[in-house]
């Protein structure tokens, strides 16, 4: 059933791209890949450290007032920062804050 989830996912974002005009094919350059490969890789080590979604992990702490909802909202702010630091490493442009899509 988890992967029927899974799949719904992917093909809805494809259709949502898609029908909003942001689906293009462009070509996959080494700095993108490798910043795919390592983002993917350190999503689904962070899913496996929470037992599930890590995202869960945050709202559910927030609304009980566990300590660790807000240390998770802290680290993942320091998380974005860092991401946004090493996008040019890849090759990636880091987005302004007059950009309508990322």
């Amino acid at each position: 059933m988890r992967v029927g989830l899974n799949f719904g996912i992917i093909i809805g974002a494809f259709i949502a791209s898609a029908a909003g005009g942001l689906f293009k094919f462009t070509k996959i350059t080494k700095g993108n890949f490798a910043a795919s490969v390592i983002g993917g890789l350190m999503m689904g080590y962070g899913a496996r450290l929470a037992f599930g979604c890590n995202i869960g992990a945050y709202f559910g702490g927030i609304a009980s007032f566990s300590l660790h909802g807000y240390i998770w909202g802290i680290l993942a702010m320091a998380g974005t920062f860092l991401a946004l630091y090493l996008r040019p490493v890849f090759g990636l442009s880091v987005p302004k804050s007059n950009d309508s899509v990322c």
